[in-house]
């Protein structure tokens, strides 16, 4: 006994030792190891082909025709997808009795293309598949208006609550044309059963109205309509009148005889700046039809969107986009004055101004201490410092006058900027927000000021058209395979106290690149960009006293 101990014991501690290691380390492991995140299905959606049908031919009594129907589950396969359950298909109860549903077999003779066996009820369909049914119709000496709707009862998700599914309803209609009236809106035709009506820009509180025709196109059958708000403008900018010019109640039903229409008014009166938009809904008794541009024939449908669209733009104007004090004595001080109003040939709303503050010549600084701002003055008479809260409004014709004053404790030369914020998102520099560029010295020589753009010096590929020749280049340049000249236009460079006498540049260009100078003189050199990166140019401009002063720019060029 002490010998089969002695052999075989070792062993089975030793098997027993790993499995339990084995346990040890998957608990680890479970415990280490994340829930896996449940990944929520993805609901069926069906798709039918086509949605209606419409019959217009006239044809002999007893003969009938058939159309073919096709039901798909349009969602796309994936590991959540649901099937499609296709629980009944069937005619709802009131359908005209010349309509039919194949319910089994097609009949000897009837049309291959449109007539197919009856699917068995119920059915599933994976995402993607499909199947198809028929219907019949039979025609008859009457031609009074006939009607029918094929009823689909699925898992679908209802179009109108997402969050519900099963035993969902999906109508196919089915008509015949004749005897139930048709609603012939006036308006443009935007989309399936949308109306547009755009009254463009819009001085505020002035009005522009339109008119809206609703016609009854039927031969037979009264229409009855009523106007619905869905979406109102918060401002109430649009108005639905009659004919009179009277505001008419909304949720009232109006009645048309066939071949009759009546006339309404809409109006816009923009209340507030900006864009405005509105819907409303006509409602109606009206029979389905598509729209057809061809035919200049409008949609027809039981609810219709009519849009509504305006704006009353706002655009600021500024008397000087430069302001100079040039020569001012140590201890003295100079006011000038800078002037701000709505843009008397292109506002057409109340210019708020909500900010004016100077900055450094780049806007991301402090301005220098020798320029701060002085009284605000609107129509003559002081007004408060504006702010986001309490802004200053100006009415076409009204100016806002903001005094600049420059008191320079020593010899210098500065520049500065104006930052003006306002509810015209163009009025300032996109960048830095300002608005009036400052330059002020004192009246010793001051060395000049260097400054200088990219132009397009020819015409290149779809960086420079020839209407973009002298002009300046967007940055960074797509050069889409051309290769540009630029040219550098140094005009916008100045002296104070007399003029500038010598240009010097100098070009750094990207790895890769052989592009050099036309000239390092010349007031206007170029160069041609050869490849993609940097092109680093710097001006040195020289004034009469021999002062200098320096400009570094970058173009960024990319494919």
């Amino acid at each position: 006994m002490d010998v089969f101990v002695r052999q075989f014991w070792p062993q089975r501690i030793a098997k027993i030792s790993v499995w339990a290691l084995l346990l040890l380390v998957m608990g680890v492991f479970q415990t280490a190891c994340p829930e896996e995140k449940t990944v929520p299905p993805i609901l069926p959606e069906i798709e039918l082909t086509p949605d209606s049908w419409n019959i217009g031919e006239v044809r002999p009594a007893g003969l009938r025709i058939y159309k073919k129907f096709s039901i798909r589950n349009k969602i796309d396969p994936a590991l959540t997808a649901q099937d499609l359950e296709i629980k009944s298909i069937k005619l709802d109860a009131a359908a005209s009795a010349q309509f039919k549903l194949i319910s089994d077999q097609c009949p000897l003779g009837a049309d291959e293309q449109q007539c197919v066996p009856f699917p068995s009820v119920p059915f599933k369909l994976k995402p993607g598949e499909k199947k198809e049914f028929s219907v019949e119709f039979t025609f008859s000496n009457s031609n009074d208006f006939q009607l029918a709707k094929v009823l689909i009862v699925s898992n679908t998700k209802n179009v109108n609550d997402p969050t519900s599914i099963g035993d969902v309803k999906t109508e196919i209609r089915m008509q015949t044309r004749g005897g139930e009236p048709k609603i012939d809106v006036s308006a443009q035709v935007v989309g399936d059963k949308d109306f547009l009506i755009s009254f463009g820009k819009i001085e505020k509180d002035k009005s522009k109205v339109d008119t809206l025709i609703i016609r009854n196109a039927a031969t037979t059958g009264e229409l009855k309509f009523r106007f619905v708000w869905v979406q109102e403008d918060p401002a109430k900018s649009f108005a639905i009148q009659g004919k009179d010019g009277k505001p008419i109640e909304l949720n009232q039903d109006f009645a048309l005889t066939p071949s009759q229409d009546m006339e309404f008014k809409v109006q816009y009166t923009p209340k507030t700046c900006g864009d405005h938009k509105a819907l409303l809904n006509i409602n109606s008794n009206s029979i389905f039809q598509k729209g057809d541009k061809d035919k200049g024939q409008p949609p027809a449908a039981q609810q219709l969107s009519l849009r509504l669209e305006g704006s009353s733009p706002t655009r600021g104007s500024v008397d000087s986009s430069l302001m100079t004090f040039s020569n001012i004595a140590v201890g003295k001080t100079e006011t000038k004055t800078l002037k701000l109003q709505p843009d008397p040939a292109n506002s057409l709303c109340d210019l708020q101004v909500s900010e004016v503050k100077l900055t450094s010549d780049d806007g991301k600084g402090a301005a220098p201490a020798s320029l701060t701002l002085g009284k605000f003055r609107k129509g003559g008479q002081e007004v408060p410092v504006p702010t986001q809260a309490a802004p200053i409004v100006l009415a076409k014709g009204q100016i806002l006058e903001v005094e600049v004053i420059f008191a320079p404790t020593a010899q210098t030369a500065v520049s500065a900027g104006v930052v003006v914020k306002t509810n015209d998102a163009a009025f300032a520099d996109p960048t830095s927000g300002i608005v009036v560029a400052i330059n002020a010295g004192t009246e010793v020589n001051i060395p000049p000021f260097a400054r200088f753009v990219f132009l397009c010096a020819e015409v290149s590929g779809n960086v420079c058209q020839a209407a973009d020749v002298d002009k300046p280049i967007p940055n960074p340049v797509f050069r889409g395979g051309e290769r540009p000249r630029v040219k550098l236009d140094p005009s916008t460079s100045f002296d104070r106290e007399g003029k500038i006498t010598a240009y010097k540049w100098t070009l750094e260009v990207p790895l890769g690149s052989a592009s050099k100078l036309s000239s390092e003189t010349d007031k206007t050199p170029t160069f041609l960009v050869d490849g993609r990166g940097e092109f680093k140019v710097t001006l040195e401009v020289t004034d009469e006293g021999g002062l200098t002063g320096k400009k570094t720019e970058i173009l960024k060029v990319e494919d």
